[in-house]
């Protein structure tokens, strides 16, 4: 699957644990644009985020819902961010990760992935 760029949003969840948003973009300004965007909107109303970046990845997400009801199904994902890339691994559960490796982060989210288990 060919690579295009995505946006990893990493907010703090209450008790510490880190939530992902994910949104695909075709180029580096278009995701850059909507970075800027969202930090805008996180930054005002004072959501903690942890980290917030645009990086190629191969990865591909359902498009990011504002809203979802707090007992919406999470899934599990180990996130590496590189320099320059990233990338998205399926895992059971966050119990079974050791994310203690600078860049690398266990995280849930309510976007399912599009595709196959690791790019």
């Amino acid at each position: 699957m060919s690579s295009g760029f995505l946006l990893i949003v990493l907010t703090v969840l209450d008790g510490g644990n880190l939530s992902a948003a994910f949104v695909n973009t075709d180029s580096l300004a278009e995701c850059e644009r909507r970075s800027a965007i969202v930090q805008s909107i996180l930054t005002e109303s004072r959501s903690p985020f942890k980290q917030l970046v645009c990086r190629r990845s191969a990865a591909r997400f359902e498009p990011f819902a504002h809203g979802m009801p707090a007992d919406s199904p999470r899934w599990s994902y180990l996130v590496e961010i590189g320099a320059e890339t990233a990338v998205v691994s399926d895992i059971a559960d966050c119990a079974d990760a050791t994310s203690e490796v600078e860049g690398r982060f266990c995280v849930t989210s309510t976007q399912q992935r599009v595709g196959s288990a690791e790019q």
